[in-house]
């Protein structure tokens, strides 16, 4: 078992825990054909990861470690299988590119502009009230890290960190700070940077769900929590608080703070249905504001100071996503625009002040490779 891609975990039959490795891990798993330990592919700060052989004992320990195919191609994925009579291992491999892509929400914007492209990894962008910086976690040969791209297309690295695991982040909307998780081996942290000293702050132990990119408040940041039913706020202290916990039949996948931050946008699944909401930050008291189609995908909620708010939606047979807004205090939802075709996976972000966007894209092309683990460990 993987626990938020860094931990493997090993479970006795009763529900125990037997022991425990830190990674950082991709998320599939496999026991070996003989049973004498699993195999993953542990994360390296390139797009390439190493498929581990991990001995686990017979009373459930964990053993020796050992390489059974290093930098492969895992596109960020490490999605395998494991035949379980002949070892023959399947895998899938490839190329992949990752853009970014800044856009106007009039009609006279004009077409949507790639401002990234190449084979490092480029996610989880967010864009200044001005429009006119991009901030996102880029990942190559020397870590994730994060950086900010400037008119006209300058890219300037604020953090040199040296190891994997850096994700979802958000500048705040007076543009003094960016805050972002982190995933290392040692752990899940939230970060905050400060964005004219470069200065970065973490705070340990948060339990944050790395894909959600946090909020600002004037008091904080608030967050998602890994299990996805509560909100926290970590204040500029360093204390955490409980702002918002839903009930046990709902779960949270996006939330954003109003410029004011005194209320949250929140995307949450309900037992029959997907919802946007509105709801103050110390209590639960949702106000539903949408309810998505079956079937469609969605994306995370950005919310400015003219009190809409705006998501992406992909719904079946449409050839793009499109972006829609609703206003926060209510009323129905009309679609913006229609996204370019690029933006078809991942996270979109609206500046708080002007009419412009930026989202993130990837061309994946994967092939299934068949590899003979006998003899690739020979």
């Amino acid at each position: 078992i993987v626990e938020e891609y860094a931990r493997l975990t090993i479970v006795r039959r009763d529900g125990t825990i037997a022991d425990s490795l830190r990674g950082p891990f991709r998320s599939t798993v496999r026991w070996s054909a003989d049973g004498s330990g699993v195999l993953l592919f542990r994360a390296l700060a390139v797009k390439e990861d190493d498929l581990d052989f991990i001995a686990v004992d017979r009373n459930g320990r964990i053993g020796t470690i050992d390489v059974f195919l290093p930098a492969t191609q895992t596109l960020l994925r490490g999605e395998f299988d494991v035949a379980r009579r002949t070892g023959q291992l399947a895998l899938a491999s490839g190329s992949a590119t990752w853009d970014l892509w800044s856009f106007g929400l009039e009609p006279d914007a004009g077409p949507a502009r790639r401002r990234t492209s190449g084979t490092t990894w480029y996610g989880t962008p967010s864009i200044s009230a001005d429009g006119e910086r991009l901030y996102y976690i880029r990942g190559d040969a020397i870590g994730d890290n994060l950086y900010v791209l400037t008119e006209p297309d300058t890219e300037e690295a604020l953090t040199a960190a040296t190891d994997p695991g850096s994700a979802a982040a958000r500048i705040s909307p007076d543009g003094q700070r960016l805050v972002f998780g982190h995933a290392p081996p040692s752990g899940h942290r939230l970060g905050i940077l400060d964005v004219a000293t470069r200065q970065a702050t973490y705070a340990d132990g948060v339990g944050l769900a790395t894909k959600v990119p946090p909020s600002f408040t004037p008091d904080g940041v608030l967050f998602l929590t890994t299990d996805y039913d509560g909100v926290w706020l970590l204040d500029t202290g360093g204390a955490r608080h409980r702002t918002l916990e839903a009930p046990d039949s709902i779960r949270i996948h996006g939330l954003v703070a109003n410029p004011a931050g005194d209320s949250v946008a929140i995307i949450v699944d309900t037992p029959d249905r997907v919802r946007l909401a509105v709801s103050p930050l110390d209590r639960w008291e949702p106000r539903w504001l949408h309810d998505f189609v079956a079937g469609e995908a969605r994306g995370y909620v950005s919310w400015n100071r003219a009190g809409l708010l705006h998501f992406w939606v992909w719904r079946i047979g449409e050839a793009a996503p499109a972006l829609w807004q609703i206003a926060a205090a209510g009323g129905p939802a009309r679609r913006r625009i229609v996204l370019h075709t690029a933006c078809n996976t991942g996270y979109v972000d609206i500046a708080v002040d002007v009419d412009r966007g930026v989202c993130w894209g990837q061309d994946i092309r994967s092939d299934i490779w068949l590899v003979d683990l006998a003899r690739a460990n020979r």
